[in-house]
């Protein structure tokens, strides 16, 4: 992952927003960190000499005594950070989480994620936690929105809302299948022993998901969504927050507080 950009506390105190950006594109293209050296991916360069050296020459994580490979591979062709290629094609993934403070603060999470020009299903993925995935019929899905309860007390709740994407897209509940590299038969697994996640599932060229994620006591007012002149405008009661994305996946996105 690659940070891209960051504002909020840690360099205004009195921040009403904190967002940062990152690129995830290599980790979806399976390219094994193809970073040219460590400070290329922080925002902030460390100054020890070792993070602005090459990673082919910073010594093995787990074995320590020699190079991370070597100094030259076959065919090896000089890295372009820009345009790199990974070991699978993957157009673009990008992700910024940003938190706002207030009297009614919430979550915003987007993502922009594209891996060709076919229409393909995309899923956003959130492992309930364990009290989440008792008795799931309480949880209430409509659509984009999703509400879930707390079993210990029904009148905590959490809204999830999903906006802004193309094509169809609806939540549900349901068990995540164990990685390829899980012998289900061996390990003896069932389809009950899966854990439960909340999905977005959504067929588009290119998702672009903004989640908006609100903890809430039951009879609150819930935050409306409107959009128009290229912004969302997030209300919650008398708290306005409006977002602004940028022209492109992964540019910094502008979001204020206009009331109270």
């Amino acid at each position: 992952m690659r940070t891209l950009h960051y504002s909020g506390v840690a360099k205004d105190k009195e921040a009403t927003f904190d967002s940062m950006g990152s690129d995830l594109t290599a980790a979806y293209r399976h390219a094994n960190n193809p970073w040219p050296n460590l400070n290329y991916t922080r925002l902030k360069p460390d100054a020890r000499p070792w993070y602005n050296m090459p990673f082919k020459y910073l010594v093995h994580w787990y074995y320590g005594d020699r190079p991370q490979n070597q100094i030259l591979d076959p065919g090896e062709v000089v890295f372009d950070p820009q345009n790199y290629s990974g070991k699978k094609e993957f157009a673009y993934a990008y992700r910024t989480a940003n938190f706002a403070r207030g009297k009614h603060p919430h979550i915003l999470i987007l993502d922009d994620v594209k891996k060709d020009d076919k229409q393909r299903e995309y899923v956003w993925n959130a492992a309930l936690d364990d009290d989440f995935k008792k008795n799931l019929d309480i949880h209430k899905l409509t659509g984009d929105t999703a509400i879930l309860v707390d079993p210990k007390d029904p009148s905590k709740r959490l809204f999830i809302k999903v906006f802004g994407y193309e094509g169809e897209g609806s939540f549900v509940i349901e068990h995540s299948q164990p990685t390829q590299d899980v012998d289900r038969a061996k390990m003896n697994l069932t389809t009950e022993q899966m854990p439960y996640n909340l999905k977005f599932k959504n067929t588009a060229k290119a998702a672009k998901f903004r989640t908006l994620i609100y903890a809430h006591k039951e009879g609150d007012e819930l935050p409306k969504i409107t959009v128009g002149n290229g912004r969302y405008t997030i209300s919650i009661g008398d708290q306005v927050d409006e977002l602004r994305l940028g022209n492109s996946p992964g540019d910094r996105i502008s979001i204020v507080r206009k009331y109270p």
